[in-house]
């Protein structure tokens, strides 16, 4: 198990109930993504600090010498494709999705605006962004944008069911139609 520590910038590596070792990554760590053929790690980190200043990182399960990637502010999510043996980081503040492979980043794709989420059916590497701000998600594959669909109001989290390639989009806002301004205010601030 390879937890990261938000913090402290470090990734621990659990075997069972023993702590093996603890290696120096990144901070800020959001999500971590394991591309298994090949055995790379991707950390995608949403705070960089000073000492830290990579908003991913990426690691090899067999050598825990951490590669830094600089591609943008800050990303939130990431994910990989073991199809293609890639990595998809979505980099939320400049309205990007970083493509890497191994160690190296080979492309920056442009998507909607401010993606957060992104999934990979594994059966078939197409990877699913969602762009929070512009209600749509973009789908990917082999490192190429495929199509952008609508997707309901700001798109927050997808999941894909890899058997029938169903994606499910959840969206983070609600709408409430209201004629009293202050009732409307009220029920929002229980919120």
């Amino acid at each position: 198990v390879y937890a990261p520590s938000w913090e402290n910038g470090i990734v621990y590596v659990i075997d069972g109930t023993t702590l093996v070792t603890q290696f120096q990554a990144g901070w800020g760590t959001m999500e971590i993504s394991l591309e298994p053929a090949s055995g790379y790690f991707y950390l995608a980190h949403s705070n960089p600090s000073t000492t830290y200043s990579q908003n991913i990182s990426v690691f090899h399960r067999d050598d825990y010498t951490v590669t830094p990637r600089f591609t943008a502010v800050r990303s939130l999510d990431v994910a990989t494709d073991p199809v293609h043996q890639l990595a998809y980081a979505t980099n939320r503040k400049d309205n990007t999705v970083t493509v890497l492979s191994g160690r190296n980043v080979v492309a920056t794709l442009p998507v909607g605006e401010a993606p957060t989420p992104v999934t990979v059916d594994p059966s078939t590497g197409y990877a699913y962004v969602g762009n929070h701000d512009s209600n749509t998600v973009t789908i990917l594959q082999n490192g190429s944008v495929i199509s952008t669909q609508p997707a309901g109001r700001q798109p927050y989290a997808i999941a894909v069911n890899s058997k029938t390639h169903d994606v499910f989009v959840a969206n983070r806002t609600w709408h409430i139609e209201c004629d009293d301004l202050d009732r409307c205010n009220a029920i929002c601030d229980e919120f």
